[in-house]
């Protein structure tokens, strides 16, 4: 699956795709939490930065994003931005975290230690260095980073005999203690099974499967079973948003449909994951797939709890105590 733009198209067009009127998106995104956006800096060449995805998301009435960074941690960043550059007078929580890749030290307890007492949210296991994600990328092609940087191997969760890492026990306890979120990151579908019965071991809450759809290689029944034992599944507009033909992707909106008909209404969380150099603005991309997905039938009730009151269980706790699923 190539990602990317399509030939001829300008980022001009991309923005002037995201003017339109719609009310009633409007409405549904207003509290909005975006749980995956990419802003800079970053090696991976990006159209924004974390100031302003923070700003675009108070025009709409977003309460919260999430900045996620492949490489390293944005908390320096936006601590940085809160302090120096008015980021604490935009009225939208921002949040990071971790990606557990090379460039960290791989699964390493004290980069999440650290990150976690920066206020560190999220925690996600191996994206880029994932067995699942260099398979990907080595078929369909991933965006390349702007410095030249070294790939290391796949960063496995378990050894050669099947059991799992010393370093995963630890990292599941200290983001069951800090009551943070474990993303599930690009591990393919036998790494998520055994990660999703450690993570309950542990007593984590939150737990997050990002784009079952895309790089992990996850059915509708295998992405509903992981949602009946507990875990959030979040699902990336930017995956969707072919924007008039804009977007170069191979999933078309009714494997959306497909997808969020398999899981409990309860357990789906809608992202944009762009924020790319060559992607729409996030908040483009998700008025946008909310748009088509109104289009489908989908209520502005469901989709208010896909983009406001899910996101906000994961993120602020809100709403875990009632267990509820559906």
């Amino acid at each position: 699956m190539a990602i990317g733009l399509r030939p001829g198209v300008t980022r001009d067009r991309l923005d002037e795709a995201g003017r339109f009127d719609d009310p009633l998106v409007d409405e549904v995104l207003r509290g909005a939490i975006d749980l995956h956006v990419h802003p800079g800096p970053s090696p991976l060449p990006r159209r924004m930065g974390v100031l302003e995805a923070a700003s675009d998301a108070a025009r709409y009435g977003y309460r919260a994003i999430v900045a996620k960074s492949h490489h390293h941690s944005m908390l320096s960043e936006i601590q940085a931005l809160r302090d120096e550059a008015g980021l604490a007078d935009v009225p939208v929580d921002v949040f990071g975290g971790v990606a557990l890749n090379h460039q960290v030290g791989g699964l390493n307890p004290y980069a999440v230690e650290y990150a976690l007492a920066l206020g560190g949210r999220v925690v996600w296991f191996p994206t880029i260095a994932s067995d699942a994600h260099l398979c990907h990328h080595e078929e369909a092609g991933f965006p390349t980073a702007g410095l030249s940087l070294r790939h290391g191997p796949p960063i496995p969760i378990a050894d050669n005999r099947g059991r799992r890492l010393p370093e995963v026990t630890d990292i599941l306890q200290q983001i069951a203690a800090a009551g943070a979120v474990l993303n599930t990151g690009h591990l393919g579908v036998a790494e998520i099974d055994m990660l999703l019965a450690e993570a309950r071991a542990a007593g984590v809450e939150r737990v997050v499967v990002s784009h079952p759809d895309f790089i992990v290689g996850a059915d509708p029944e295998r992405v509903r079973r992981w949602a009946e034992a507990g875990a959030y599944v979040e699902f990336c507009c930017g995956l969707y948003d072919e924007a008039g033909g804009l977007r170069a992707t191979d999933l078309k909106l009714g494997d959306l449909v497909r997808y969020l008909s398999a899981v409990p209404e309860g357990r789906v969380v809608l992202a944009s994951d762009v924020g790319q150099r060559t992607s729409p603005r996030p908040v483009d991309t998700m008025r946008r797939t909310l748009r088509d997905l109104l289009a489908e039938g989908f209520t502005a009730e469901t989709l208010r709890r896909y983009v406001v009151d899910n996101p906000a269980a994961v993120l602020y706790g809100e709403g875990l105590a009632r267990g509820d699923a559906r």
